[in-house]
């Protein structure tokens, strides 16, 4: 059931392009939009996933076969040569992959086949902290591998491929820890500059044109980033929303206007970035597909555009979007973090990104972002996905904001009792300062002040 050798080339047994083209395509690749597009200057090709990391784990031990594997794997990984090119290829299932003389951490294994990805492999001895964090093996996928994949299809495989490392499936979760959606879509032209300038974004930036009549400078910004609490004379408590504070809140939730860096020149631009594609929680880009396909000699790529229309001159622009785990944890209260989750909500998650967090647009009408209209390759970019009947509400985490926020109102409130108390028993002014409280925060709620503070911090959009 299991074999290993040393020096094998490692292959795979996924269909060829041969295959795909025989009527195997993923269907992720080729769906078909319910809405119309609005004008024959673009044309779809493909939509789908580009990257997916995914990680398992949970209240399952490791299989039998993976315990026997690690007595293995452990021996070549202390009695590797490090002067000799010596390798060793372990089987797993039916697809061959090569094993790292050494892991990254947590992941003491490493296993890699140039066609499928890169496995990584938590210790069985120390397998139950794996699993508290259900990441006991992780699993990056090709691009081109998950292309041989329908919906369906992709999480049988997993599915299948996974339950070879832990005892049963039951209680096992996969997660996904980073997923790319894309769509390629074939264009006379790759967008210019201007165009993409003229964009509406919800990603968060630092050194471009913001909503606010005031922009900052990168000292300015790294000024107030490093500054430190602002503090009242005489010993008082830390004020709960200073000015900088509101400043702070102010930087952090702005909308951004038009993209934070491209790659190119005026004559002929690459790409176009939003958000931190180094090391962010989400981003976006809008890229000459086709210049970097013809730099990487992608003929399977190539093949299926062709399938799809492409008329092997036309410039593909692809537009892709970017996110991670703690990203996806924000949208719809963690629906979309599980596998199925994420792959059957593609749609959903695709119409958040090309409606909500990202807009190309005609003229920016930044005192009604809404009613900014789109561009015709935006539109096309939009339709691109089935359109869904589900909509996305990211949500942030602030329990520990309003605990902290908590403590330092009744801290405040405690002081100002001890200064208007007249003795030590004057219970009187206390119940009648919890009573003025509870009036004005009632009152607070009535006037809709609450509601104006919810929506200043971004809380609430109605």
């Amino acid at each position: 059931m299991t074999e290993q050798k040393k020096g094998a080339v490692a292959t795979n047994n996924s269909p060829s392009i041969d295959t795909i083209a025989s009527g195997a395509t993923m269907t992720n690749l080729q769906q078909t939009s319910s809405r119309s597009i609005p004008s024959s200057s673009y044309q779809r090709l493909i939509a789908g996933i580009d990257s997916l990391v995914t990680t398992a784990g949970g209240s399952q031990g490791p299989s039998d076969w993976l315990i026997q594997q690690q007595l293995v794997w452990s021996d070549f990984q202390r009695q590797y040569d490090y002067s000799g090119p010596d390798y060793l290829e372990v089987k797993v299932g039916d697809y061959w992959f090569q094993l790292s003389y050494n892991g990254v951490r947590p992941y003491k294994y490493k296993l890699y086949n140039p066609q499928i990805g890169h496995i990584k492999v938590w210790n069985v001895n120390t397998w139950s902290k794996g699993s508290k964090s259900k990441q006991n093996i992780m699993f990056d996928f090709r691009s081109s591998f998950i292309r041989t994949f329908d919906i369906d299809g992709l999480k049988l495989w997993l599915y299948n491929f996974y339950s070879l490392f832990f005892i049963d499936m039951h209680g096992v979760d996969i997660q996904v820890s980073r997923g790319d959606i894309f769509v390629d879509i074939m264009c006379e032209r790759m967008i210019n500059t201007e165009e993409a300038f003229n964009s509406i974004s919800r990603c968060k930036t630092t050194d471009k044109i913001y909503s606010t009549t005031v922009d900052f400078t990168e000292e300015e910004l790294e000024l107030l980033s490093s500054a430190p609490p602002t503090y009242k004379k005489a010993g008082q408590k830390l004020i709960p929303f200073t000015l900088l504070d509101k400043v702070r809140t102010l930087v952090a939730n702005q909308n951004s206007y038009g993209c934070d860096r491209v790659v190119g020149d005026i004559n002929r631009l690459q790409t176009c970035y939003w958000g931190n594609h180094k090391g962010g929680e989400v981003w976006g880009k809008v890229y000459d597909k086709s210049l970097k396909v013809q730099k990487d000699n992608d003929t399977d790529l190539q093949e299926l555009w062709l399938l799809n229309g492409w008329d092997n001159n036309a410039t593909v622009v692809r537009t892709e979007f970017s996110m991670r785990r703690k990203f996806l944890k924000e949208l719809n209260s963690g629906t979309f973090i599980s596998l199925d989750g994420f792959l059957d909500n593609i749609n959903v998650i695709w119409e958040y990104f090309t409606t909500k967090w990202l807009r190309l647009v005609e003229c920016k009408k930044k005192n009604n972002l809404q009613t900014s209209v789109v561009t015709d390759f935006w539109q096309c970019v939009t339709y691109s996905f089935s359109v869904s009947k589900h909509k996305v509400v990211r949500e942030r985490k602030f329990s520990g904001k309003v605990d902290q926020l908590f403590r330092q109102g009744v801290g405040c409130l405690t002081t100002m009792i001890g200064y208007g108390m007249n003795d030590d028993t004057d219970l009187t002014y206390i119940k009648g300062v919890i009573g003025a409280v509870d009036k004005v925060i009632n009152e607070a709620y009535e006037d809709n002040s609450i509601l104006y503070r919810r929506r200043s911090l971004g809380f609430s959009t109605c």
